[in-house]
């Protein structure tokens, strides 16, 4: 089923990549979801939008306080429909200065943006660390 033990109170489940499905690489990539209480973080890989759609139709609900963002916010990934189902508080986007691929991208933005979650790009403000008591969250940066 996926479970694994992190700690007292605090649970996580592998929901991705299916034994169903056989796409490429990196959407082979592993996708997990932490829950400490009522904060839920969704750790994505590198999936974009057909696994993304795979994720759901496996795990139906995944709604999750936390999502860090796959391919490092790339256009093609963070489909409308994911982020509905996912409706996160935050969204983080793990992404050089200047990088070669030119993450993240403005569609990937513009969606994350319509949601209404707090945007954490490491491009802009480093290294993001979240604290939780398990109900409240403390979001600090690097810069």
């Amino acid at each position: 089923d996926g479970k694994v033990y992190l700690g007292r109170d605090v649970t996580g489940r592998i929901l991705w990549p299916s034994d169903k499905y056989a796409g490429g690489a990196d959407d082979l990539s592993t996708v997990l979801r932490v829950v400490y209480k009522d904060v839920s973080i969704l750790l994505l890989g590198d999936i974009g939008f057909e696994a993304e759609g795979g994720l759901l139709a496996d795990n139906g609900e995944i709604r999750s306080t936390i999502l860090k963002v796959a391919r490092h916010g790339s256009g093609y990934s963070t489909s409308n429909e994911f982020l509905q189902c996912v409706q996160p508080e935050y969204a983080v986007i793990s992404a050089g200065i200047n990088n070669s691929c030119g993450c993240p991208a403005g569609p990937a933005l513009r969606r994350i943006n319509a949601t209404g979650a707090q945007l954490l790009r490491t491009d802009r403000v480093g290294a993001v660390v979240f604290k939780t008591d398990g109900h409240k969250i403390i979001v600090e940066t690097a810069k």
